[in-house]
């Protein structure tokens, strides 16, 4: 089998979720761009897609894996007997098909340092980030040698950014579609500590892998869960994902990855503009079409367009066109009427004396199921997983906006 060339660039998140999530930098900003190996895939088959009864979840399983399109990477042996002595190589194929048991056997880490990526990952933020039970997340992306990254432009491609009955796509205009073999990968971290490091891989065009990892309690070694689970830590539980809870978030009408996306990382680092780096090291063809900024909905700032912005970045890859609760959309630029909600009845949960009956009524969050939803984890609360504390500085904003609102629109 033929040998190849391997360059990975990756990517670092810094989440600020809630007053108290600050920033928690992992890895140092791109060190060498160079290929750390030669290599052959090892591995003769991937394994078939997830045969989910779900259509949330369900794959092509039809559809043929792209092999070619995957960097190939092996195990290079230093000369000696013991096998054990081989130099890990952070390899796509593998983490989709066979993800070792342990977090340090991947290849993707530095031997020794916890949690921080290989040398050839990079750093960046995001305008508006998903809200965690306060934890700090540090987030990764590494895209294979050779690809790029195309962004979803309604100017270059008009047909996609048609409504889905007339053959357009679900996802944001100015997604990144991630070739085939990145990897992301994201840390979180409570009371300082290393919790838990989740890992996706696109294997294939329409088949994505999701895996998560718990740290031991020295955060020396994280070990890869079968299952979901739930961990008391300090005051709060932590939920740990399973395969098919990774992939109910990251849904495909959202766009799988959902965090790289141009209005998300439009934003000047100390390096410089994200966009601009991206374009320089090659990832990107060129500067993608220009599109707002979100706004960050912790800082000051227009109500409307921070409260947009929360419900973008945490309810919009389920509440949208082509997603699994499509009745209402909650992408940014949808205007209100389009939304579904203003003076809507509510359709699950009819009859339940708790809930309130209109989704949202203007100027009365109090009596509108939106605000009721986030208010509470159990029962009806919102997000239905991947949280069990509820964000105080993200409600708060929702119930303001709710209350600034007059009365509901009747055409555009």
């Amino acid at each position: 089998m033929k040998k190849k060339k391997y360059l990975s660039i990756a990517f670092l998140v810094w989440a600020a979720c809630g007053s108290s999530e600050k920033v928690a930098m992992d890895a140092a900003a791109l060190v060498d761009t160079k290929p750390s190996a030669d290599g052959l895939i090892t591995s003769d088959a991937w394994l078939a897609p997830d045969q989910a009864t779900d259509s949330l979840l369900a794959e092509d399983a039809s559809a043929e894996i792209e092999r070619d399109a995957l960097p190939e990477t092996t195990l290079e042996a230093d000369g000696g007997a013991n096998d054990a002595a081989a130099t890990l190589v952070c390899n796509p194929e593998l983490l989709a098909t066979n993800p070792p048991t342990q977090l340090s056997q991947t290849g993707c880490f530095e031997p020794g340092k916890p949690g921080q990526p290989i040398a050839e990952f990079f750093a960046y933020e995001v305008n508006s980030p998903l809200w965690s039970d306060d934890s700090l997340k540090s987030r990764f992306l590494r895209i294979p040698s050779g690809k790029a990254i195309t962004v979803k432009d309604c100017d270059q491609n008009p047909a996609t950014c048609l409504p889905i009955e007339q053959g357009g796509t679900p996802e944001d205009e100015g997604h990144f579609d991630l070739p085939i073999g990145s990897i992301l990968i994201k840390n979180f971290r409570l009371q300082g500590k290393l919790i838990e490091t989740r890992v996706l891989v696109r294997a294939a065009t329409l088949t994505w892998k999701g895996y998560s990892y718990e740290w031991n309690e020295d955060a020396t070694e994280a070990s890869l869960l079968a299952d979901f689970k739930d961990r008391t830590v300090g005051a709060q539980v932590w939920h740990y994902p399973n395969q098919q809870e990774c992939l109910q978030c990251h849904t495909a009408a959202g766009g799988r990855s959902l965090g790289p996306t141009t209005r998300q990382l439009d934003r000047v680092t100390g390096e410089g503009n994200q966009l601009d780096r991206l374009v320089a090291l090659g990832l990107l063809p060129s500067r993608p079409k220009a599109l707002a900024p979100y706004p960050d909905p912790r800082q000051t700032g227009p109500l409307e367009g921070r409260a947009r912005a929360y419900l973008q970045s945490n309810c919009s890859f389920c509440h949208r066109p082509g997603g699994p609760f499509s009745d209402m959309d909650f992408r940014y630029d949808t205007k209100l009427l389009d939304m579904n909600v203003c003076n809507v009845p509510i359709i699950r949960g009819t009859g339940d004396p708790a809930l309130p009956p209109m989704r949202m009524v203007p100027g009365q969050p109090e009596v509108s199921s939106m605000s009721f939803r986030m208010h509470n984890r159990a029962g009806y609360g919102m997000p239905k997983i991947g949280s069990n504390l509820v964000d105080p500085e993200g409600v708060a904003l929702l119930d303001q906006w709710i209350s600034s609102i007059t009365t509901c629109p009747t055409a555009h």
